[in-house]
């Protein structure tokens, strides 16, 4: 199971419990286990023990917003926490595995913290890799390989499968088999104009797209956008979708959706 979520806060920094797989969700108490975030490290803890596994170093101080998943696995006994996408610290319980609960309880405490966009997915055992960072930014679109390559140019076309993509020494020819995520530089574009209807696509393999939503109808989405006109793609694709993705901020600069 993974539980993906964005955690802000006013303070410093969060202080905030998060219980996963408990029986009972009108108090911090009962079966699972909780995950203690603070100012400098994330620490697990068997719901009901005051005595937690190791604690796992990570600074939130000078910061005010993070996205934060949790991805469990019962046989492997193994609890997993990631933040903006990097994985930060690992639990293997070896007493047994024992969220076999379904509540999910988020636990703020002393300062106000606020969560928004949850999504809880099932979990198929991938991680990203240790050495996993940003792709550069760069003038130059960049395709990414199943390989770990990474490879920079200008997209000429992408036809009957194969990306032509031409670099400083010649023009390339990728299957789009091989490709794991294309990245168009953003050196000479324009953003596009925001839209009452813009609707933000996140897919499996980890593109985000923003779409003027037309419509939904049999299972799929049409939208369109001034950086690339009009698009479709199965629902299914998709693992979740954002509405209303525009912040609304109040007088104190605390964010809303």
């Amino acid at each position: 199971m993974s539980i993906e979520f964005t955690l802000e806060w006013r303070s410093a920094y969060p202080e905030c419990h998060i219980q996963i797989g408990g029986d009972n969700v009108s108090a911090y108490t009962g079966q699972g286990y909780a995950v203690r975030v603070t100012s400098s490290s994330l620490r697990l803890y068997r719901n009901g023990s005051t005595s937690g596994f190791p604690s796992q170093s990570y600074q939130f101080v000078g910061r005010n917003k993070a996205r934060v998943r949790i991805c469990m696995s019962k046989a492997a006994r193994s609890i997993t926490a990631l933040i903006d996408g990097v994985v930060v610290a690992q639990w293997t319980d070896p007493a047994g595995f024992v969220a076999t609960g379904k509540g999910l309880l988020f636990y703020p405490q002393q300062v106000p913290a606020k969560i928004s966009n949850i999504l809880v997915t099932r979990w198929d055992g991938e991680l990203p890799g240790p050495n996993t960072a940003p792709s550069p930014k760069t003038n130059e679109d960049t395709v990414e390989l199943a390989n770990g390559d990474r490879i920079t140019g200008g997209v000429k076309s992408i036809v009957d499968g194969m990306l032509h993509l031409g670099t400083e020494y010649a023009l390339l020819e990728i299957p789009m088999s091989r490709a794991v995520q294309l990245t168009f530089s953003s050196g000479d574009a324009e953003r596009a104009r925001r839209n009452r209807n813009d609707v933000r696509a996140h897919f499996r393999s980890g593109a985000v797209l923003t779409i003027d939503l037309l419509s939904l109808a049999e299972g799929t989405a049409r939208g369109a956008s001034e950086n690339f006109g009009e698009t479709t793609f199965p629902l299914r694709q998709a693992q979740l979708l954002e509405f209303n993705i525009y912040d609304e901020r109040d007088e104190d600069g605390w964010s809303f959706r």
